[in-house]
């Protein structure tokens, strides 16, 4: 058995969606909430349970990343199925900046004056204390690792410390694998900046010309920055600037788009005829398997028609809209925050102990699959503590319905929400 054995994608997704299965019904408030926004009319649950499955893709790779970071010393993944695996840590991203600027520019759209203060007080809120808490497991995690000794000098300790707070992945007091514990907080650090941006791109989303005008002049500003190297002379944050312009110009612009093609009657017809579901998954697929993992315009122009698909209510016969999905949507920003954190707490002190023995794909692989229930059960947890409490009582996103279009209540990030 190869350590990159698709078997080992399918049986793994097996297993979450059990746990969402049974979870959604036992577990209260999960019990009756899962009911109560199937129940909701105009509610985007396409997009909540979509959110669940990608959020378990972005598990499943670091699962593989995690073995080649222990045994080959690099994050490459390579052999059989390499690719495919790769892109399950890329193809999830491109689908969360979808969503969030397809939530978030639709609000613009119904509400072009958002007040910069609430707005950003909002996402605070609503994304801040599961974060902060994800970063205390850091701490702990680390100086549990360190046995609660100082191997950096306290001022380079608290600097590291405030980096990891910023989404940064430093090697906290000496640790060399302190970077692998949280190293999917980069995403989120874009999500913010996009964030940041939103309250002043309200003339942008009033109508699909202006929103094209935005997206083109993106793209422009990105290729005129190609022309300056790192030997140039450049502005401080010039290629964190860079990077946020190409995700602008290549992810977010397809969920702006997107947030006007899903009042087209035409678009929401084709959503809804029989051959969009198995168009979208054959695309899906090629993306999956043939697309370098590069987070770039081509892996976004073939994963387009599937999103807008499921903006649009397109649900694979059935399979988005169950309680199991939509469960594990609902907990999506929790297991993206914390799965690594869990791998590292148990991975690390196996490999402290039996060292290369787990380096055996079935080994290795049945650990995993053990982990499994674990990091559902403490992204339960971190859910129910940390984000359930800071929702908004209206929490429902609502699909546009013509005439009328009903205002977003809530976005969600990258996994986030």
């Amino acid at each position: 058995m190869q350590i990159t054995s698709i078997i080992s994608f399918f049986a793994m997704m097996a297993v979450f969606v059990g746990l969402g299965f049974l979870i959604s019904r036992v577990l209260p408030p999960y019990r009756f909430l899962g009911l109560q926004l199937l129940a909701k009319k105009g509610y985007y649950v396409e997009l909540e349970s979509m959110r669940g499955v990608l959020a378990l893709c972005v598990v499943i790779h670091h699962a593989v990343v995690w073995y080649f970071l222990l045994y080959r010393n690099t994050s490459n993944i390579s052999g059989p199925n390499a690719g495919f695996y790769s892109q399950l840590g890329t193809a999830p991203v491109t689908f969360f900046f979808f969503i969030t600027s397809f939530l978030f520019w639709s609000k613009l759209i119904s509400t072009p004056k958002l007040p910069f203060g609430p707005f950003l007080y909002a996402r605070l809120r609503r994304l801040g204390p599961a974060y902060l808490g994800g970063a205390a497991f850091v701490f702990v995690l680390v100086a549990i690792f360190t046995h609660f000794q100082l191997l950096a000098s306290p001022a380079a300790v608290a600097r590291d410390m405030l980096r990891v707070l910023l989404a940064d992945t430093p090697k906290l007091n000496g640790l060399n694998s302190a970077p692998w514990l949280w190293g999917v907080t980069w995403t989120l650090r874009f999500e913010f900046l996009f964030y940041l941006l939103i309250p002043f791109l309200g003339w942008f989303a009033q109508t699909l010309s202006k929103t094209l005008l935005f997206v083109v002049g993106c793209n422009l500003l990105y290729a005129a920055s190609l022309f300056v190297h790192a030997d140039h002379w450049h502005p401080p944050g010039f290629f964190q600037l860079q990077a946020l312009d190409r995700f602008l110009s290549f992810t977010f612009c397809v969920g702006m788009l997107t947030a006007h093609v899903v009042r087209m009657r035409r678009i929401r017809a084709f959503a809804h005829s029989l051959w969009a579901a198995p168009l979208s998954l054959l695309l899906i697929a090629a993306g999956l398997c043939f697309l370098p993992a590069q987070h770039g315009p081509l892996e976004s122009l073939c994963f387009a028609i599937p999103f807008v698909a499921v903006a649009c209510g397109c649900n694979f016969w059935g399979a988005l809209r169950s309680r199991a999905l939509l469960f594990l949507g609902q907990i999506s920003y929790s297991v993206y925050l914390i799965h690594c954190l869990v791998y590292g707490a148990i991975l690390l002190p196996l490999y402290g102990v039996f060292g290369y023995a787990l380096q055996n794909p079935r080994l290795y692989w049945a650990i995993i699959f053990l982990s499994a229930p674990v990091i559902i059960a403490v992204a339960t947890l971190w859910h129910r503590c940390l984000e359930l409490p800071f929702l908004p009582k209206k929490r429902a996103v609502s699909a546009p319905q013509p005439p009328v279009l009903a205002t977003l209540e809530v976005a969600c990030a990258p996994v986030s929400k």
